[in-house]
């Protein structure tokens, strides 16, 4: 039983360690072809993007639970919710790629994220809230480091 036990042993050994190369981040290799770098090119303007899009999903669900209660006060920050995700959806496909009118998206995506900002501070007393509201000033900021630059 215990060589039994020791070739599983030795067997799972085996089998960690190539599995560890298999999944190595960059192995060396030739193949005729250039490993493309611009992916990284906007990282700080898709990571900030997405921040807001998982932000806002929760903010979202809060204000849709208040406004089923019957309480109309989240309405304006629901409406900015749904334009902020397609907004800042948008913004990390166009920064991802390096589109030509990147910058113009990030104007867009500053003013709708201040505006969701100014909305979701409203309702600051729910962390959902105030965490969108915290993303989408950070996305705001990122925008305007880029519009700038």
């Amino acid at each position: 039983m215990k060589r039994r036990e020791m070739l599983l042993a030795s067997g799972g050994a085996v089998l960690a360690a190539a599995t560890g190369q298999a999944f190595a981040a960059e192995p060396a290799h030739e193949h005729g072809h250039q490993h493309i770098k611009t992916a990284n090119k906007n990282v700080d303007l898709v990571k900030s993007a997405n921040d807001c899009v998982l932000t806002a999903e929760p903010c979202l669900a809060s204000c849709l639970e208040v406004l089923g209660a019957g309480d109309k006060t989240m309405r304006e920050c629901a409406e900015s919710i749904i334009e902020l995700s397609a907004v800042c959806a948008a913004l990390m496909k166009t920064a991802a790629t390096g589109t030509k009118h990147l910058k113009q998206m990030a104007m867009v995506a500053k003013q709708v994220c201040l505006s969701c900002e100014e909305q979701c501070l409203k309702h600051k007393e729910y962390q959902q809230c105030l965490d969108c509201a915290n993303a989408c000033k950070k996305c705001a900021e990122v925008c305007d480091k880029y519009i700038g630059a």
